[in-house]
């Protein structure tokens, strides 16, 4: 299992960089907190780049780091220790026991990695300071439970959603040459 747990690890480590700036490009748009009236994606891309740089553009991505190294890790841990304790290895991997697994480890990706999304969300949308100071001033100002603000609909959005990636992903492995 510590394979699984460094791979995912990896994988989030390796992916941070790639969703830094198109959800920093994402949270923009959506807040409608900055001056800029964007246009489009790539139109807020450029303007971010322009006006403040490449670092602009990663605004947030020690945020996303710790979001995902340990939210991919245990993603990918939490699904093959349910989907091996429902289905022995001897027999083949039922739907319903991999939508189920899918599902927990879609839900230990987001128990993981919730509070680095929230300080990474309000990085991103205009809330200056490194991610241990906006952490702190979240605790501070709005109590420990801000942390956790929007959690339970992005479980419920997680959970179905992991269900048909890793049941796509099962099937896929099974049925491809």
């Amino acid at each position: 299992m510590s394979t699984v747990f460094i791979s995912g690890a990896a994988c989030g480590g390796i992916i941070s960089f790639v969703q830094t700036p198109l959800e920093l490009v994402k949270c923009r748009m959506q807040s409608g907190l900055t001056d800029v009236k964007y246009r489009g994606t790539l139109h807020c891309l450029v303007h971010t780049l322009k006006n403040e740089g490449i670092t602009g553009v990663f605004r947030g991505q020690f945020s996303t780091l710790i979001r995902e190294i340990p939210g991919s890790a245990m993603y990918f841990v939490i699904y093959e220790l349910a989907v091996r304790a429902m289905c022995p290895q001897e027999k083949p991997r039922g739907s319903l026991p991999i939508m189920i697994s899918g599902s927990l480890g879609g839900a230990a990706y987001w128990l993981a990695g919730y509070p680095a999304d929230v300080v990474k969300s309000r990085q991103q949308t205009g809330h200056a300071g490194s991610f241990h100071r906006i952490l702190r001033t979240i605790v501070r100002q709005e109590g420990f439970s801000a942390l956790f603000k929007g959690l339970p609909i992005t479980l419920v959005r997680a959970a179905p959603a992991n269900a048909i990636v890793f049941l796509v992903y099962e099937y896929a492995l099974k049925h491809l040459p």
